[in-house]
């Protein structure tokens, strides 16, 4: 092979590795300019549960399905650091805030709400409750027994509710 035809074989394997090397730089580039480009905010984020742990992999909060083998809800729980229930908001209506051996539940119902206090074990102790047409106020002893009852006789008129027994 002559230094001519060697100098060529070389001219034009320098001009192929050229190609190569542009086409290669080319792609990288490409991918580079697409996956930078400016991501959007969703409008809308649709889970069906969401959980929030802390830095130790514990579940503190819980919203969306909460349901249990007995009851069909939903809402949020959060839990203290030993995974005992510290506040629940169901959409029955219902919130439940629960500290140690204490614990107060509030309800609404289509015809009415009820205030719920309790003692050690999360036994009732007292009780409010109101409705459309009668309220009343409970009050238990340590061992569940009712030690105090008071209700507003409960009131009708030809087949209708009074919601205020005590208006002239």
């Amino acid at each position: 092979m002559t230094i001519e035809q060697r100098l060529s074989h070389l001219e034009s394997r320098c001009r192929f590795q050229s190609r190569i090397l542009v086409t290669v730089i080319s792609v990288a580039a490409l991918v580079i300019l697409l996956g930078a480009k400016v991501l959007v905010a969703p409008q809308k984020l649709q889970v069906t549960a969401l959980e929030v742990v802390d830095g130790k992999g514990n579940v503190r909060i819980s919203l969306g399905d909460l349901s249990s083998e007995k009851y069909d809800l939903f809402g949020a729980r959060l839990l203290d650091s030993t995974g005992k229930l510290g506040v629940n908001i169901l959409d029955l209506g219902q919130v439940q805030l629960s500290k140690g051996s204490g614990g107060v539940s509030l309800m609404a119902t289509d015809d009415g709400a009820s205030l719920q206090l309790s003692g050690e074990g999360l036994r009732p102790r007292a009780m409010l409750y109101a409705s459309s047409d009668h309220s009343g106020i409970q009050l238990r002893d340590t061992k569940g027994g009712v030690s105090f009852i008071q209700e507003t006789p409960r009131i009708q008129i030809e087949g209708h509710r009074v919601t205020d027994p005590f208006a002239p």
